[in-house]
Parts: structure tokens; C-alpha cells; sequence
């Protein structure tokens, strides 16, 4: 593993301790570098803030190993994304309870919204959806995944994946 990938990983880590004992809002660059004895030009070397950070986390974790596997259609990119939110709740929960969560939002988004248009498209691809259509779909997926997240239900990601499949399905 490279200098530079155990660092970022190290930051990571030392985020994710972070954030089990104090809000997101609360956490500062410091503390996380304390955490992980490394100095705040480290992080900056790396990371432009925190926020950047959490996405790398996302980046790192999720998009890396779903860009590995071939998926027979949109639903298991949607499932694979269900459950690795599921199975990372207390964390993602967490970060979308930030004042700031407008940040994970938007990243996230670039990844749904192509699996979106997907799903909205008509199998002979004779008329290409709105942008209105799509932007409405995205958002309320995106909004659905954040009430999932951060509110206590007991949904799991399968059902949960499967409720979106419904209300995306005509």
C-alpha cells in the first residue's frame, strides 16, 4: 500500500472514531490528525476538508469495488448502493445529520441520477426522458435515502431497495 493511500486511510479512520464519540458539525481538522498522529499539512496535502474527506471515504469504499463488478441491469447498482449504505448507517447517518450534509448530497447525486435515467428510460429508447422527470425522480431518491438514513427504521436495504424499485417501476 502506498505512502500516500495509508495516510488517506489512516485520516479516514481517524474521522470515523471521531464522529462515533462527537457530531460531524463538531469535529475539526485537528482533532482528527491528533487522532491519527499526523499534522494538519498531511491532511491538507491530501484533503481539502472534511468533507472531502468523507466523500474520498464513499469514493474509497463503495465506488472503487461497484466500478469492479458487471451488474445485469440498473437494480443491483441500486441494491449494491442500498446495502453498502445500509451496512455503513451509523456513519452515513451521522454525516447526513451535518448542517452540512448538502456536500454528500450533492456527490452522491452524480452517482444515482445516471442509474435513475436508467431505470426511467423506455426499453426501446424511442424518447429520451426530461430533465424535469429525471431531476424529480433523483431528488426524491436522494431524499428517500436520507430520511432512511437518518431517522430510526427498522427497513432494511432489501426492502428498502425494493420499495424503490416500486415507486420507479410502472
Amino acid at each position: 500500500m502506498s505512502d500516500s493511500l495509508s495516510t488517506k486511510k489512516a485520516l479516514a479512520d481517524a474521522l470515523k472514531e471521531q464522529l462515533k464519540i462527537e457530531p460531524l458539525d463538531k469535529i475539526c481538522i485537528a482533532e482528527i490528525c491528533d487522532r491519527c498522529e499526523l499534522n494538519r499539512k498531511s491532511f491538507y496535502y491530501h484533503f481539502e476538508d472534511k468533507f472531502d474527506l468523507i466523500n474520498w471515504i464513499f469514493d474509497n469504499e463503495y465506488l472503487s469495488e461497484a466500478s469492479k463488478k458487471t451488474y445485469t441491469d440498473h437494480w443491483e447498482s441500486i441494491n449494491s448502493l442500498c446495502r453498502y449504505l445500509y451496512l455503513n448507517k451509523c456513519f452515513y447517518k451521522k454525516v447526513l445529520k451535518s448542517q452540512d450534509s448538502a456536500f454528500f448530497t450533492s456527490h452522491i447525486k452524480l452517482i444515482i441520477e445516471p442509474i435513475i435515467k436508467t431505470a426511467l428510460e423506455n426499453p426501446d429508447n424511442t424518447k429520451d426522458i426530461s430533465r424535469f422527470k429525471l431531476s424529480f425522480y433523483t431528488d426524491a431518491i436522494l431524499l428517500s435515502l436520507h430520511n432512511w438514513l437518518t431517522h430510526n427504521t427498522d427497513m432494511n436495504w432489501v426492502d428498502f431497495s425494493q420499495e424503490l424499485k416500486l415507486c420507479l417501476t410502472p
